[in-house]
């Protein structure tokens, strides 16, 4: 029987006390516990043993560890006996969450490469536009610059192919359009790219840069107000660089004559990208143009400082600098950096050199120098033939002269008026006339109708006594050039042989007053002096800023 405490009987103290005994001992071991057990950065596992099987290493997951603990189950069989063995309830593991993986984006590298880009560094733009596409695939944008740089690097099949894969992935890329513009551009296609261009603006009429690219074609064929146009809507846009829109416009200023308008964009250019050679480069041949030589001796200094991308095209034009201002010792110096800097297109600065070997009579060089010029293919073709017959007809090699000359005619190029002309004076010297007067009328044709050459065919007429002929040509180059001293002396032969010595005398007077120290068949000899001064002028062709910067 069960012994009921009556009502009013005090409490059993020394019972109580040892019931409340067990639940303070599981409350103070585990405080004891390890606190690593309860971090909730990175929850462990416990091992708590089991009356029964070893535990599967429940994670423990405790939010508290000074809140008590739930529903512990003691179980006093007497309170008089010691503690029976207490098992600690497994709590629930909280579930793994995947740490979230960063979004793969590719702008930052893709940025690096316009900065590149814009700044000509262009492998380090593929390199950048490669790291971009690696993080995004299918990043358009980035294709279609890799292609520029590509096209920049003359690799036009890869940078086709990137331009391809920009519009396939999107086909209302205003980038890609310019892209297969500037590629349509480079294959000779201004038409196309044009088109190609003005669909850009379609897609994006605030696109400065597709304004800029298709002045540039424009510019390439030859249509300047219309270049200038879109030079000046892209500089409206503030095109990025913006100095590029400038240095275009410029361009197409200085290919008008325009000077002064073109010395205005590239002092502008200068000023938003002081760190930019090739401004320098341009502003010193417009003063070139000018006449002021030092001022472009100025601009050439500081372009050849800045010409971090060591490009010839400073050096070419210092060069043709020099040699006006008869500095040929400097001349040939700048030409041979402008050869050693692979100056494109590289046939060049050998016929700049060659000809500054030809003023200080170092024939063997100038020879050479026309032989590497004819090997690279040099434009236009029949001027190194030329050039070297000059040479041989000076040295007077007329054999190897002729055979240079026929060259020359045969590929009947830009200066098929000089081939006749010099053929003719090789002729003449080897004493066959009517050759001669025929090579003259062949030269005369071919557009070459100045007054050396009515001088020179009336030489051969006269050679061959048909001095009515000879008079003809002669009043025709004074009629031409009334301050050509050789034509009035010959003329005034001419009525020696026809037997008025009056006109005679009045031409031979006419001749002494113009130049009192007889010094005209030095001054006018063999014409190949006007054959080099019209090859200067084609060489200074390439004075002409090509370089399309866009």
């Amino acid at each position: 029987m069960k012994q009921i405490i009556p009502a009013g009987t005090k409490p059993n103290w020394a019972v109580i006390a040892q019931l409340l005994v067990v639940p303070i001992i599981i409350i103070i071991g585990l405080s004891l516990l390890p606190s690593s057990l309860f971090s909730t950065e990175q929850p462990q596992t416990a091992q708590v043993p089991s009356p029964t099987a070893p535990a599967q290493n429940p994670t423990l997951e405790i939010q508290n560890p000074t809140a008590p603990i739930e529903n512990p189950t003691s179980e006093i069989q007497n309170p008089s006996t010691p503690a029976p063995t207490v098992s600690i309830p497994t709590l629930t593991p909280r579930p793994t969450v995947p740490t979230p993986t960063a979004t793969v984006d590719g702008s930052a590298h893709y940025q690096q490469g316009v900065t590149a880009y814009q700044a000509a560094q262009y492998d380090q733009a593929v390199t950048s536009f490669n790291q971009a596409i690696q993080a995004q695939p299918n990043y358009a944008a980035a294709y279609s610059y890799r292609g520029k740089a590509y096209l920049k690097q003359n690799k036009q099949e890869q940078a086709l192919k990137d331009c391809n894969q920009a519009l396939q992935l999107d086909q209302k890329l205003a980038d890609g359009q310019i892209c297969r513009g500037m590629i349509q551009r480079a294959q000779g296609h201004d038409e196309q790219a044009i088109a190609s261009f003005t669909e850009a603006i379609r897609l994006d009429p605030n696109n400065g840069a597709a304004y800029n690219s298709r002045g540039l074609t424009y510019q390439n064929s030859q249509n300047y107000d219309k270049a200038i146009t879109d030079f000046d809507e892209a500089i409206r846009l503030k095109c990025a660089p913006l100095s590029w829109p400038y240095s275009n416009r410029g361009n197409a200023y200085r290919q008008q004559g325009q000077y002064e308008q073109a010395m205005q964009d590239y002092t502008e250019a200068i000023r938003l990208s002081p760190q930019d050679g090739d401004f320098y480069d341009h502003r010193g041949s417009t003063y070139h143009k000018l006449g002021d030589y030092e001022a472009a001796r100025d601009d050439f200094k500081h372009a050849i400082d800045l010409n971090t991308s060591k490009s010839g095209w400073p050096y070419y034009h210092r060069g043709l600098l020099y040699y006006d201002m008869k500095h040929y010792e400097e001349a040939i110096a700048d030409f041979s950096q402008a050869i050693d800097l692979n100056y494109d297109p590289p046939g060049r600065p050998y016929v700049g050199r060659g000809l500054a070997y030809f003023a200080l009579n170092n024939y063997e060089q100038v020879l050479g120098d026309f032989t590497h010029a004819i090997e690279l293919n040099y434009e236009p073709r029949d001027w190194p033939y030329i050039g070297s017959g000059l040479v041989y007809y000076t040295m007077e090699n007329y054999g190897q002269a002729l055979v240079d000359f026929n060259r020359a005619i045969e590929l009947k190029g830009d200066y098929l008026g000089y081939a006749y002309l010099n053929r003719g004076n090789i002729y003449l010297a080897m004493g066959n006339p009517m050759e001669a007067s025929r090579d003259f009328s062949e030269s005369l044709k071919a557009g070459q109708a100045d007054a050396q050459t009515y001088n020179r065919r009336g030489e051969a007429y006269f050679a061959a006594g048909n001095y009515k002929q000879a008079m003809a040509d002669f009043n025709e180059a004074i009629r031409l050039d009334s301050n050509l001293v050789m034509a009035y002396k010959n003329r005034g032969q001419t009525y020696e042989k026809l037997g008025n010595k009056q006109l005679a005398v009045t031409d031979y007077t006419t001749a002494i007053d113009l130049d009192p120290t007889d010094t005209a068949r030095q001054k006018e000899a063999k014409v190949e002096v006007n054959s080099r001064s019209r090859a200067l002028a084609d060489l200074k062709k390439g004075t002409e800023p090509n370089r399309f910067l866009d």
